[in-house]
């Protein structure tokens, strides 16, 4: 018999051990200190009050008191139309010495702004940046259009000639800059130019094609070659 309830005490102490429930005595547990703060800001609390407005955790895309402007401005920051620059003084005037010189050298600088506008002729550098100042203008070449002749190797262009006294018809029409191929040999122009671009008017190209072969006779102009010839308004 005592071996046998020897055995039995150990087989209980084993699931006991084994099986037993491993939760914490409630006077062992350990409460999280949670408090809760009231959301209104009329709290006396100041130390509570500065929590409120720093670590706020509303998102700033969100209306809050501070963005959505439902916090009216104190008193003294308040100002009607018109008193926005209140708080500065009119400065109407200003004395002359208050006035920079702005010429050079100071010794020949005028004592009064009357005697400054007096000495500063137009152009001198000192008022005349407050004025208007009529500069000399290089008039344009007079032309109907403009004539420009390139080589197929590239480079700077081999010809440049202004085109006066086109007919009316030529002169009065919209038209783009257009560009024409021709071959010169040793005995002049071979044909007739090629178009390569046209102006958009058949008939300015047709003029142009015409009056490069016959009028301004291009081919007794240049040496023997291929060439691009550019006519431009």
């Amino acid at each position: 018999m005592a071996v046998g309830v020897g055995v039995l005490l150990h087989a209980a102490a084993f699931v006991l051990l084994r099986f037993g429930s491993d939760t914490v005595p409630t006077s062992v547990r350990k409460t999280a200190a949670v408090s809760v703060i009231p959301g209104n800001l009329a709290t006396r609390d100041q130390v509570v009050r500065e929590r409120l407005e720093l670590l706020d955790p509303a998102p700033l895309i969100a209306p809050t008191p501070w963005n959505a402007g439902a916090q009216a401005l104190p008193a003294e920051l308040q100002r009607q139309p018109g008193e926005v620059f209140g708080l500065f003084e009119s400065q109407m005037t200003f004395s002359t010495e208050r006035l920079p010189p702005v010429f050079a050298p100071a010794a020949m600088a005028p004592s009064t702004p009357t005697q400054a506008l007096e000495q500063a002729p137009p152009g001198a550098g000192g008022w005349s940046p407050f004025g208007r100042v009529d500069r000399p203008i290089t008039p344009f070449v007079a032309r109907d259009a403009g004539l420009e002749v390139f080589t197929f190797a590239g480079g700077p262009s081999v010809a440049r000639e202004s085109l006066v006294d086109l007919p009316d018809a030529v002169k009065e029409r919209d038209w783009d800059p257009l560009e024409f191929t021709i071959v010169v040999a040793r005995e002049g122009l071979v044909g007739l130019p090629s178009v390569a671009l046209s102006s958009g008017v058949e008939t300015i190209d047709a003029f142009f094609r015409d009056f490069l072969a016959q009028q301004f006779r291009i081919g007794e102009r240049l040496a023997p070659g291929f060439y691009r010839v550019v006519i431009v308004r």
